[in-house]
């Protein structure tokens, strides 16, 4: 089953029901204090952003995390990343059309590896070789720079793009849009083992062969984990944290970020440029990063001995000293983060005698009290963020405090799929009869403020 024909063919259906939202009797529908059809015709000042997603669009609970196509996320967290992806994209669940999702994982897959191997054969392999070597010599440069480098660099390959500067607008058609999403996902295949190689200052020239017969996180797991025998665990640790990265959300930060650009008509590699530089902020992906370099700091400066009173004391100095507490609290779950409770269970299961997650399960145990009791309010909840570093010291990915990086370029890679489920459906407009026009909409500051929507 082609997946971009699978996916065209429910277009026609969504942009009906946009037009019927934005144009109809429940077009005024009021989603906290910004209407619909403000929701999606200015967005600035917004508190929920309204997601163009049909089928059934995924929404961020307060209590239960993410919802997807209608089910706690957590029912699809033993599915490979790319059915997942799938998942999103379309808003469906796939329930009781088992073979049919297998069959669009296969040829999306298939897919991302064609895009990942044609650029390898290519004359501009090369040259984005030499960008990244040259800014791996920089000092202080972040890993999810020269990804972000890279694919600004192939912004011309963006079909997009092309059709643009041919001054061929009205050639765009739904498929350009979606294929540029799935190559940037391909692409992600060689540049993220690249990028590990030159920071590492190890040899570029040995990167695995890609397999199309194996998973999205199973290449990853085979071109970063330095031990073979974890490349098992490797693909599964990789695959759940992929999943529980990629989405939460039309109104999370990087990704809202991505839909500015997307209306104001780039290109999705240009999307991705400027969704990739929110996420790395400390605010948002980059907490991941924070995170792992204080498991680096507690190791070193506990040498292994620690207890609940130890770190709570530590907790507490640093806070009022200014320091910020990473990876706890959330603007919109209140109770215990899903992505955490799944990710801190799979790492017990696949490494029960890790010392650096007994240090995470200590450490988290006692900053979100800290927080409370020096910084005031309810922030019980620890995130995703705290588990990523933990999976990566553990494959071997990540090996000191100064590749802590990699934490957030993992998010990157993630995210990526979280930016095409909006993004794309954000670079489809229905026109008068319902049928789709590749022109997204500005999104411009609302002409009235949002409480008068």
């Amino acid at each position: 089953m082609n997946v971009v024909s699978y996916i065209t063919s429910l277009v026609p259906g969504a942009m009906a029901f946009r037009r019927l939202q934005v144009e109809g009797g429940n077009g005024d529908e009021v989603v906290a204090s910004v209407s619909r059809r403000a929701a999606w015709n200015g967005l600035a000042g917004a508190r929920v952003v309204v997601s163009s997603v049909p089928g059934s669009p995924h929404r961020v609970d307060s209590k239960m995390g993410l919802i997807v196509s209608g089910y706690p996320m957590a029912d699809f967290a033993d599915d490979s990343f790319e059915a997942n992806y799938i998942r999103l994209l379309t808003g469906k669940s796939f329930l009781g059309e088992e073979a049919l999702l297998y069959e669009l994982t296969v040829d999306l897959r298939n897919r991302m590896l064609i895009a990942a191997v044609n650029f390898l054969d290519s004359a501009d392999y090369k040259a984005i070789y030499h960008i990244m070597i040259g800014m791996g010599s920089i000092r202080g440069v972040h890993p999810l720079d020269m990804i972000t480098a890279a694919i600004l660099s192939l912004e011309g390959h963006s079909r997009v793009q092309q059709k643009l500067e041919s001054d061929a607008q009205h050639l765009l058609t739904v498929e350009d849009v979606l294929e540029d999403y799935i190559d940037i996902q391909g692409l992600m295949l060689v540049l993220v083992p690249m990028a590990w190689r030159i920071f590492n200052k190890a040899p570029v020239g040995d990167l695995p062969r890609l397999d199309r017969d194996i998973s999205y996180a199973r290449n990853l797991a085979v071109s970063l984990i330095p031990n073979e025998e974890l490349v098992g665990q490797g693909e599964k640790v990789l695959n759940l944290l992929l999943y529980l990265m990629a989405y939460h959300g039309a109104g999370n930060a990087s990704t809202f970020v991505g839909l500015i650009t997307t209306g104001a008509f780039t290109n999705p590699y240009g999307d991705f440029v400027a969704m990739s530089k929110a996420l790395k902020g400390v605010n948002h992906g980059g907490a991941a990063e924070m995170g792992t370099r204080m498991l680096f700091r507690l190791a070193e400066e506990f040498d292994g001995t620690f207890t609940d009173d130890d770190f709570y004391r530590y907790a507490i100095e640093r806070l009022r000293s200014g320091a910020s507490g990473f990876c706890v609290g959330h603007r919109i779950i209140t109770g215990e983060d899903p992505r955490a409770r799944l990710q801190s269970a799979m790492l017990k299961r696949e490494f029960p005698d890790s010392v650096v997650m007994d240090l995470a399960g200590v450490w988290y145990r006692n900053l979100p009290k800290a927080v409370q009791d020096v910084c005031g309010g309810d922030l019980r909840v620890v995130n995703v963020d705290a588990y990523t570093g933990v999976s990566l010291i553990e494959l071997g990915i990540i090996a000191n405090p100064q590749q802590s990086g990699f934490s957030t370029l993992l998010f990157q890679i993630a995210r990526t799929c979280g930016l095409a489920t909006e993004s794309f459906w954000a670079y489809l407009t229905p026109d008068r009869s319902g049928r789709a026009r590749v022109k997204p909409a500005l999104i411009r500051p609302a002409a009235v403020p949002p409480t008068a929507a």
